[in-house]
């Protein structure tokens, strides 16, 4: 589950955040930042927003903390160039600055040599499985060439504890990453994945506690689910449909051990 760890003025000030976190091994997302646009004259003020997975919220939220505490405070001014808003202005140029050092932080850190392992499985001189290490020997990436076509179609990337974070899939070896699996504590949690090309993601499978548990159809519309698979060790139990497509789900379908339909019933 995804937490809100900061409330941003803008998507600039937020990917700043984010940059923040990133540096300390946090992996987080902004949220909210296209909807600026639709909001016209209206105050955008909590539509940005930065998100951290809830087990990290604590960690991720005092780094946070501690940064701010070691910005300076606003020297003063006279009285007649006071305006409204200008502490938030300053605290906006204090990011930037923050999010210059930053990048130039990242840039000598990954100037720095890295080690690259991995296995050739057919033996034509190139890695068909390439793992790259941070300059302190941490695992941050492994790129897979699954079809052995000379292109990487599985990509991981690690946190600052040596699991896997997310991992980037290209199943039909066309050369496009139409999935995406986030994990937690090593376990995949969530896949995500564009099944007809068009940019959107509407097929989701949940995990718990790396067990499948069901598989969405969404309705790229509405956003919502059109239909939910169940599962139970592997085998669809029940299926849920959104027969009207009014957003709630009115049919149910059950399955039995040969995964034939043996009752459908109306849920509402």
């Amino acid at each position: 589950m995804m937490k809100t760890l900061y409330q941003a003025s803008n998507s600039i000030e937020a990917h700043m955040i984010l940059h923040l976190l990133k540096q300390e091994g946090f992996t987080g997302w902004v949220e909210g930042e296209y909807l600026q646009g639709a909001v016209g004259e209206l105050p955008a003020t909590g539509l940005v927003r930065v998100v951290v997975a809830e087990e990290d919220y604590a960690a991720a939220k005092s780094l946070v903390d501690r940064w701010e505490a070691t910005q300076p405070a606003e020297a003063p001014k006279p009285a007649a160039s006071i305006k409204a808003g200008s502490a938030s202005g300053y605290r906006f140029r204090a990011l930037v600055a923050a999010f210059a050092a930053g990048v130039l932080l990242t840039y000598a850190f990954y100037r720095a040599p890295v080690s690259v392992d991995g296995i050739d499985h057919n033996h034509d001189g190139v890695l068909d499985d390439r793992w790259t290490s941070a300059p302190g020997g941490r695992v941050v990436r492994e790129e897979v060439d699954r079809n052995l076509d000379g292109k990487a179609d599985y990509i991981a990337t690690y946190g600052r504890d040596g699991s896997v974070e997310m991992v980037e899939t290209d199943d039909n070896f066309d050369g496009i990453f139409e999935s995406r699996t986030t994990y937690r504590r090593g376990n995949p949690v969530l896949t995500e994945t564009d099944t007809d090309g068009d940019g959107y993601r509407d097929f989701k499978t949940n995990f718990e506690n790396g067990v499948v548990m069901s598989t969405e159809y969404i309705n790229p519309t509405t956003g919502l689910p059109q239909k939910i698979d169940y599962f139970k060790l592997g085998k669809l139990t029940y299926s849920e449909t959104d027969s009207d497509r009014d957003g709630r789900m009115d049919k149910r379908t059950r399955y039995n051990a040969l995964g034939e339909a043996v009752s459908v019933q109306d849920i509402r």
